[in-house]
């Protein structure tokens, strides 16, 4: 999903998080396509963070800007760490930059074991009250929705995500040392990378908006689409003035 030429937004990379593939950014896709030129970063084929940015570094433009939602966050984090020179400008969606508590490694290595033996059911059983906000939870159509992609980045790929978390460094400190504007986004009822991570991290990043989607849980993208794709336009408004500021 690659043009040649330059929008007038510039280039776009989205990751999506854990379990999902690009129908996490539909809306934001097909609102944005028309100024951005929107390239999707492959998120199952890697089981280290750090191999998985480096190796999608090289298919990506020179210069782009990044967004990432949950696990895509911190791909989007482990980016700017490893080429901070090629990033325009950086959104974090519903991510926690911190390491997950030993109790949370515990769940992913359980859930290791359960995704080997093919077993969805439980997987999506466990983690759909986590997802979405409590006014979501019986959205039959969202929830078929977010099975398909789990089903969709199968076997391999949900293993490798799960390794992800289990490995993934401490983002925290790289967060002062971000020179570009930045979006830091969550959903208001977000469980899973919960509002007051978002608060602490748009604190620490030197040009960076704070948006709280109010309603929202963790899948802010499919719960509030129109609200996340706004706030993204906005973010690359200023990522552009910037670009032309600096005489890109």
């Amino acid at each position: 999903m690659t043009a040649t030429t330059t929008s007038r937004l510039g280039h776009l990379a989205l990751v999506p998080g854990s379990g999902c593939d690009e129908r996490l950014f539909a809306h934001q896709i097909r609102e944005l396509s028309p100024d951005a030129t929107i390239h999707l970063v492959d998120n199952v084929s890697y089981s280290r963070i750090e191999e998985l940015a480096r190796e999608e570094l090289e298919k990506l433009p020179e210069r782009f800007a990044l967004a990432g939602l949950s696990m895509g966050g911190l791909v989007a984090l482990e980016m700017i760490r490893q080429a901070p020179e090629r990033i325009s400008g950086l959104a974090l969606l519903d991510t926690l930059p911190e390491p997950g508590l030993a109790s949370d490694r515990t769940n992913h290595r359980l859930a290791i074991a359960t995704i080997s033996l093919r077993l969805y059911g439980p997987i999506e059983k466990m983690m759909w009250p986590r997802y979405v906000a409590p006014g979501r939870l019986e959205d039959g159509e969202l929830r078929g929705l977010v099975k398909d992609m789990m089903i969709a980045n199968g076997v391999r790929g949900l293993i490798n995500q799960q390794r992800i978390f289990i490995t993934r460094p401490d983002y925290r400190p790289i967060l002062r040392t971000i020179g570009v504007p930045a979006l830091v986004l969550v959903g208001e009822e977000d469980t899973l990378a919960p509002p007051r991570a978002s608060v602490e991290a748009a604190s620490e990043i030197p040009d960076a908006e704070l948006v709280v989607v109010p309603g929202s849980g963790h899948l802010s993208t499919l719960e509030a689409p129109e609200a996340v794709t706004t706030a993204l336009r906005s973010w690359l408004e200023r990522v552009a003035s910037n670009n032309t500021a600096d005489g890109e």
